[in-house]
């Protein structure tokens, strides 16, 4: 029922008594009236404060509006402005690498950081203006150069002009600095890696990413060195500061290389090592890149001569025993078997003024009259160079062959000098001089593999080496087993790499790249790759990669550059 229709009948009821108490605008109703005279009267009082109020706080929330939005944009500005500065700093530090003076190294670094910060922050871009931006090049301390990149503009503000203030300055400043870098590269030269002829060879392809490599460096500042290595090292290149300028340059020294021969990687990195630290330079970066195709398969030792009789496999040719009855030389060979054990009389090669030992003491000597006969016989040791054909448990033992070559494309090069010269025709004249002789010999004039090799590198380590287990070198390291030479060679290495990496004055930075069939595990250690089983982490990080194929060189070449650049920086 609507309110008009209870009116009615309220009135209706009311009627007879016509009394005013009755009426509908009666007690109640004038009381009503009386309230709501009131509330207008409140209501537009109240009316009036919430204009001002809403006035006043307006009055105090739109600068505070302003600043927090005009604020928000000068930070997005600021933000935009340090990232430009902080790539414009970090492209320059990479460009110093760009001339061959230090004048055009650095006018082209601070070309590079201005064109790097336009790409990044244009000028009068999101309405700045104003835009300064200024490079400097400066040596902040020995052996490191550092690029300083200020930059500042002029920001539009949106709400805060309601206050009077149009424009804001922001500036901003990035810096980066390059450690002067001491490297030599240690390259594979060995017989798996092709005929450098060949354009698509490994050599060849190998030959093109070095010199790419070379050329990512600063003349005058980074100071660069190669040694090349197969069956033994070579000083290919003094590492020298003018390596793009000097005659020859490094590039023309790295387009003779040749491959050929086995992989001696312990003393050729170790060369290296010793190397870096004649340099001298504690605050440079000092930097061994070592690249091979195969496994470290060469021993660099003082081997000692075998004087004694005793059981090992034998070595292909095996040798020709001397008949005391008939005063000849056998006709046949004995030991020829590399895979079964025979007695193997001791070496019958010459000390260091020709005298030789006599086997036959106290019988016919034809071989052995004064002066070319000593009973008292104790040659040195050997120094050379031992190779094993891999993995093979029984094979063939090669050596001992010279551990630094006479020249850089020199194969593998057996001693023949005067003295105890191993496995050469100066035995007695009873095998011919000629390679698989040479080869099948030095398991007859080699003792044992010895504890350390010439650069005081354990030749024990994680790789197992067996030893004799009896006659008289019994607990020595055995030399007959391909395998043991092998894993000698890898013990050598990763022990010199160890020691170098821990050196407490220049601490050695690695990286090694591997191609084809390496022992990935094995390049790692050398490099304290972060996925190293002996990763340590207080150390500097190095890189190994991979490249499963030649074509695939110049990139690992590359990448290995990128890392070194970058954390010279």
């Amino acid at each position: 029922m609507s309110w008009k229709g209870i009116s009615r009948a309220w009135a209706g009821l009311c009627q007879p008594w016509a009394s005013a108490t009755c009426s509908p605008r009666g007690r109640f109703s004038e009381k009503g009236a009386d309230m709501l005279s009131h509330w207008k009267d409140k209501n537009g009082k109240e009316k009036g404060i919430a204009i001002m109020m809403t006035a006043g706080i307006m009055m105090a929330l739109v600068p505070v509006a302003g600043l927090a939005i005009d604020g928000g944009v000068a930070y997005v500005l600021k933000s935009r402005l340090t990232s430009a500065t902080d790539a414009a700093a970090l492209a320059a530090a990479r460009s110093l690498s760009v001339g061959l003076t230090l004048a055009q190294q650095e006018a082209e670094a601070k070309a590079r950081a201005i064109d790097f910060f336009h790409a990044n922050f244009k000028p009068n871009a999101f309405g700045t203006k104003n835009l300064t931006v200024d490079a400097v090049v400066a040596e902040s301390n020995s052996k490191t150069r550092t690029v300083t990149i200020t930059a500042g503009f002029d920001a539009p503000q949106y709400f805060m002009r309601i206050l009077g203030f149009k424009y804001i300055h922001i500036a901003g400043r990035g810096q980066a600095s390059r450690r002067d870098v001491n490297l030599i590269m240690v390259l594979d030269r060995s017989g798996s890696m092709g005929s450098h002829t060949d354009p698509n060879s490994a050599c060849a392809k190998m030959k093109e990413a070095a010199k790419y490599f070379v050329g990512l460096f600063a003349e005058g500042r980074d100071r660069l060195g190669m040694i090349t290595y197969s069956s033994s090292y070579f000083p290919a290149y003094p590492a020298k500061l003018n390596f793009k300028t000097s005659s020859p340059t490094l590039v023309s020294v790295i387009n003779n290389i040749q491959c050929a021969g086995w992989t001696g990687i312990g003393s050729a990195i170790s060369q290296a090592y010793l190397d870096l630290k004649a340099i001298n330079e504690q605050g440079a970066l000092n930097v061994i890149l070592l690249f091979t195709d195969g496994n470290a398969n060469t021993v660099t030792a003082d081997y000692p001569v075998k004087k004694l009789t005793d059981t090992r496999f034998g070595g292909y040719r095996g040798y020709r025993v001397y008949n005391t009855t008939t005063q000849a030389y056998d006709g046949t060979a004995t030991c020829t078997s590399t895979s079964s054990t025979c007695s193997m009389l001791p070496s019958p090669c010459k000390d260091g003024v020709g005298n030789q030992f006599d086997r036959n003491n106290g019988q016919t000597k034809k071989f052995f009259d004064a002066p070319n006969w000593n009973p008292n016989w104790n040659p040195l040791p050997i120094r050379g160079s031992l190779a094993g054909d891999d993995w093979a448990t029984t094979g063939q033992t090669q050596g001992v062959m010279r551990h630094i070559g006479t020249t850089m494309n020199a194969s593998s090069e057996f001693l023949t000098t005067s003295g105890c010269a191993f496995s050469t025709a100066n035995f007695l004249t009873h095998n011919s001089n000629t390679a698989s002789d040479r080869n099948s010999l030095a398991r007859r004039d080699i003792a044992f593999m010895p504890d350390e090799d010439i650069y005081g590198n354990s030749t024990s380590g994680y790789r197992p080496v067996s030893t004799f287990t009896s006659g008289p070198y019994a607990g020595r390291k055995r030399i007959d087993r391909p395998v043991d030479v092998t894993s000698a060679a890898f013990n050598v290495a990763d022990n010199l790499a160890k020691r170098a990496r821990e050196d407490p004055l220049f601490g050695i930075v690695f990286y090694t790249i591997g191609l084809g069939s390496v022992d990935h595990v094995f390049l790692r250690r050398i490099a304290n790759d972060p996925a190293s089983p002996i990763y340590n982490p207080e150390l500097r990080d190095g890189l190994y990669i991979y490249a499963p194929s030649q074509d695939q060189l110049k990139d690992a070449f590359m990448r290995i550059a990128s890392e070194i650049l970058r954390i010279s920086l």
